[in-house]
């Protein structure tokens, strides 16, 4: 009788980093439909303070949410570079939040930074899991 050994290899699913695309995803497309919305349908319902000011504002709400649609979507991205990605928009959106809440007077935009803040942790939480799941085990 012969006996046959099997091998299982299973991969661990970084969940931080899935919550993380989730709640990249769902932001980010918010962000996006609400900047098409002020800036297309209703511009009159906008505050604009000046174009010195508003273009370059207006050009950093557009860069975050799409950086956040592709840390949610880009197919076949490495995990260290999709926190990577992700971490990069946690400072834009903290600039235009600041902006935003200083010379637009829209105080509302601290929600959105409240989440951008979970998002932050989640993907430090995830990196974190990335570095111990790939550190090699110490041997005796």
């Amino acid at each position: 009788m012969t006996t046959a050994t099997t091998t299982s290899t299973t991969t661990t699913r970084n969940t931080a980093l899935t919550i993380a695309r989730v709640v990249a995803g769902v932001h980010g497309a918010l962000g996006l439909a609400g900047v098409a919305f002020f800036t297309l349908i209703a511009p009159e319902e906008s505050v604009w303070v000046g174009p010195w000011l508003d273009i370059p504002v207006v050009a950093l709400l557009i860069a975050a949410p799409l950086v956040k649609l592709g840390v949610a979507l880009l197919p076949g991205l490495p995990a260290p570079r999709r926190i990577a990605l992700g971490l990069l928009a946690f400072p834009i959106v903290s600039v235009v939040t600041v902006v935003k809440v200083i010379a637009y007077d829209e105080p509302e935009s601290g929600l959105f930074l409240i989440v951008d803040a979970v998002l932050l942790l989640l993907l430090l939480l995830a990196r974190r899991a990335d570095r111990l799941r790939v550190a090699p085990l110490p041997t005796a």
